[in-house]
């Protein structure tokens, strides 16, 4: 598997967002999976590497906020030290700017 190519799962927002209690997104994007980052993205977009990416914006070219794995970025820049948990932008979320870091794990069967 490229380290640069997005891969797709079939794993729903939801889902995504019960994995950390009292997370928030915004409501657009939702692009998800390994890699995730739009081809096109704003230098200081949010990517991760497993997760799942939300914007205000109806596109995903400059996403403000996350929940994932070997995250970072955002458009307000002051919170890329939040590797693993969720950061949410400051308009647009569905439950509030959030800065929540996370101890993560990843199982593999």
């Amino acid at each position: 598997m490229s380290t640069k190519t997005h891969h797709a799962t079939n794993v729903s927002r939801s889902e995504w967002k019960s994995l950390l209690a009292d997370s928030s997104l915004q409501m657009n994007c939702n692009m998800e999976g390994f890699n995730v980052k739009h081809p096109n993205e704003k230098l200081d977009a949010a990517v991760t590497r497993i997760g799942i990416l939300g914007n205000n914006e109806d596109n995903c070219r400059s996403c403000n906020s996350r929940i994932g794995f070997g995250s970072k970025g955002s458009s307000f820049g002051q919170y890329d030290d939040n590797s693993c948990g969720n950061e949410s932008a400051k308009k647009g979320n569905d439950n509030g700017i959030k800065h929540i870091k996370a101890n993560c794990f990843i199982l593999v069967q």
